[in-house]
């Protein structure tokens, strides 16, 4: 940075970035997954095509570009990360970025990571990743909707957060994207499609009790270039 002399021909000093406390770091994370795409950025509201082989049927779109998918026979729901459908790097990156993923993640039980399904369509070519949908919501949302979690709730996330982070690490892997949009309770809510629906069971969603027992909340794997010290930083 450069210094400039005072006005009387005094040494200025430079001044010093004031220190931003953790919780102002989290609340400035939150705000910015709230505020959507930066002005510009295109987000694609027309439901992706999806091979009508696999069985599954676009529900909503989720944030960013994720969508809420349900097969057709069970009528479980999943999250769908489709590839850009126009030819182009773009495309062939997210390809690529998501054949990764699901080779490192499909068919892994860990508790602490959202489970990844595999590819949708050819391995050549898919379409998108198809991983669990955890019907708690984002730890974004739950601080948008109380304005903070209890002490012993803040906890748990964070320890499941680390978890998910360490589990990712000891595969080589980074997250290169953590936020508190990509940390998801494990917790049973209203199904997606109506508030007033039954219980979990009917809808095929899955529970803390049935799946990560113990644990409150999952990290959703990502797809950016990191390290795990970047990782630990976001965390």
């Amino acid at each position: 940075m450069e210094q400039r002399p005072a006005a009387h021909g005094g040494h200025h000093e430079p001044s010093r970035a004031p220190t931003v406390s953790a919780r102002a770091r989290l609340a400035a994370a939150v705000r910015d997954d709230g505020a959507g795409p930066l002005p510009g950025t295109r987000i694609e509201d027309t439901p992706p095509r999806l091979p009508p082989e696999d069985g599954l049927e676009p529900v909503r779109r989720l944030g960013g570009r994720s969508w809420l998918v349900r097969e057709a026979r069970s009528g479980e729901h999943f999250v769908l990360r489709p590839c850009p459908e126009e030819p182009g790097p773009e495309r062939d990156r997210s390809r690529a970025a998501l054949r990764s993923l699901a080779v490192a993640l499909a068919c892994r039980d860990e508790a602490c990571l959202v489970a990844v399904r595999g590819l949708l369509g050819p391995a050549a070519a898919p379409v998108g990743l198809v991983e669990d949908f955890l019907r708690g919501g984002s730890v974004a949302d739950r601080l948008a909707e109380r304005g903070r979690l209890a002490p012993a709730e803040a906890a748990a996330v964070l320890r499941d957060a680390a978890t998910g982070l360490a589990a990712l690490h000891a595969l080589g892997r980074c997250h290169g994207e953590l936020s508190a949009r990509q940390v998801l309770f494990r917790g049973t809510v209203a199904p997606p499609e109506s508030p007033a629906a039954g219980p979990a069971e009917s809808t095929g969603e899955r529970t803390a009790a049935a799946d990560g027992a113990g644990h409150v909340a999952a990290v959703r794997a990502g797809t950016a270039a990191g390290s795990p010290e970047e990782d630990v930083r976001a965390l």
